[in-house]
């Protein structure tokens, strides 16, 4: 038996995207279709084309096309494998998906989460009631806590495999505004014309706050009472952040909320004082509704309408770096029903772990209030700009434009001896430093620049010209690396305080130390890379 795979870059990306994703698959070489022969197993080619195609941008800013694809994160890595099922069983190979099952159950790595705790809490039975009274059938998970790793997780209440459901909730039962337009809030959503995402806080607000119809009070009622996101954090605990571009972000992050609010309050509570009283939208209330969104919630596509939607009993699975049990979630337009599916085999009583995504540890923080130690996926931001008083400025920016380099300039972990690991901040620099029309040609011709060095005396002076520039952000923070480091062990050993800012040691502080010690690994791994002499 025989069949073709088709492998088209996605309708979904944005134009962009799309538009780079296929020239560097054609400079790359990858066809678009693949003959399948049974028992010919999973074409290389075929699955190196699907990472491309699913790469987000910090991965296609990573790669370079002329250097093959092999893994690129365990993130990329299941899309891929998602979309090669996708579009195989229009191939019709048996033995190409048993293939791709065998790959699933290859990706699961085994986790360590210690010690577990049975959970005695009747709120969840009341919740599952909640549930199965809306047509969801019982589940395969069921929560647990894990004291010394995670937390609160969902652990299987019996062996599943790939592609078992582990979780199908009812489009009912889905917390979105779908739900929200049957609230007793509606009316005044469609008088004031407000968007989805406001409708959704202020929905939530009322069924966590409120006292009058809340319809979702068994599952509001095991939202977490507060967050460790940084919109939690007082001024001396985010002064911890001094030096990084995060803590910018989260202050922004906090102001725009706050003029959503403004906006809102109290001309709402005037206009409908007994659907919006002023005790229940607060500020404060706003905020943790925001975190819930932030941390929780999924976007989901529902017949072409993408929707911020909290999943009852699914939300408590638990972030991993690592590929998971549980693969991505879908919308079975069929049984109209939210699917968390198995992507591997996962044991009775071991707890069930769904990869979130290809997020930096400032995602983390922002979002979810926790960081990843050793974050593979850590970047740091660098500028670099022409000089518009140079006199090849002209050229030289048509040379940045032809090359088609995105933007911003990212720097990861490298180690010294690495060969061009930054290719495309490398290509720019040995631009900003060519010092005549015929060293600017050279770099445009063939692409010279992003393959590596045009000259030597060019090279010398674009990597010192990037230690220079990795030296001035390392100079922004208040504390070094090593400080850093010792403050790490300190707190976790002891009740240290921060010699900066005099904060006790919390998971706040050891949260603000790994984030901090992230960064500064990959901005001395990039001085310790642009100034090593081979």
């Amino acid at each position: 038996m025989a069949g073709v795979l088709r492998l088209p870059v996605s309708h979904l990306d944005p134009p962009e995207m799309r538009e780079t994703k296929g020239r560097l698959l054609q400079q790359a070489g990858y066809s678009e279709e693949y003959k399948l022969e049974e028992g010919c197993g999973v074409p290389q080619e075929a699955m190196a084309r699907a990472r491309v195609l699913c790469m987000d941008e910090m991965e296609m800013y990573r790669w370079k096309p002329w250097g093959g694809v092999g893994f690129v994160s365990w993130w990329n890595e299941l899309k891929a494998v998602r979309m090669l099922e996708t579009e195989g069983k229009k191939a019709g190979v048996p033995s190409f998906m048993a293939d791709l099952r065998c790959i699933c159950e290859k990706m699961h790595i085994p986790e360590d989460d210690g010690v577990k705790e049975d959970i005695h809490d009747a709120r969840y039975t009341r919740l599952l009631d909640f549930l199965a009274e809306g047509g969801m059938p019982r589940p395969r998970v069921q929560p647990c806590n894990f004291p010394e790793t995670t937390g609160r997780g969902l652990i299987f209440t019996e062996d599943v495999s790939h592609p078992d459901p582990v979780v199908a909730v009812p489009r009912k039962m889905l917390f979105n505004v779908e739900q929200a337009a049957h609230s007793p809030l509606h009316k005044a959503f469609e008088a004031l014309q407000l968007d989805d995402d406001t409708r959704l806080i202020l929905f939530l607000m009322h069924e966590k706050f409120g006292t009058t119809s809340k319809q979702w009070e068994p599952f509001v009622a095991l939202l977490p009472p507060s967050y460790d996101t940084l919109f939690f954090w007082d001024d001396t605990q985010l002064s911890e952040l001094n030096g990084s571009r995060l803590l910018s972000e989260a202050l922004t992050q906090k102001q725009h909320l706050r003029s959503v609010f403004d906006a809102l309050f109290p001309r709402l509570t005037h206009a409908y004082p007994v659907l919006f009283p002023s005790d229940v939208y607060t500020f404060d209330n706003m905020l943790w509704a925001r975190a819930v969104f932030d941390s929780r919630g999924f976007i989901i596509n529902i017949e072409g309408r993408q929707l911020t939607t909290l999943i009852p009993w699914a939300e408590y699975i638990n972030h991993t770096n690592l590929a998971g049990h549980v693969s991505f979630r879908r919308f079975d337009e069929a049984s109209q029903c939210m699917l968390l599916e198995s992507l591997a085999h996962g044991k009775k009583g071991t707890q069930a772990k769904m990869n979130y995504g290809p997020m930096q540890n400032s995602e983390l923080l922002l979002s979810y209030g926790f960081v990843a130690e050793a974050n593979p996926l850590e970047t740091c931001v660098v500028e670099v700009e022409l000089d518009d008083e140079d006199e090849l400025y002209e050229v030289k920016r048509q040379a940045v434009e032809a090359l088609k380099i995105p933007t911003p300039h990212l720097l990861h972990y490298v180690e010294v001896a690495e060969e061009n690991p930054y290719h495309y901040l490398m290509a720019v620099l040995r631009i900003v430093v060519a010092d005549s029309l015929q060293a600017v040609a050279s770099c445009v011709t063939d692409a010279q620049c992003l393959r590596g060095p045009i000259s030597n005396d060019n090279e010398t002076l674009a990597r010192q010209t990037l230690a220079w520039l990795v030296e001035q952000l390392m100079a922004e923070y208040p504390t070094t690396l090593d400080e850093d480091t010792s403050l790490l062990q300190h707190c976790r050993a002891t009740t240290a305080r921060s010699p900066h800012t005099e904060v006790l040691a919390t998971p706040r502080l050891e949260m603000a130390l790994l984030y901090r010690i992230g960064q500064k690994r990959i901005l001395q791994s990039a001085i310790d890379w642009a100034t090593h002499v081979a």
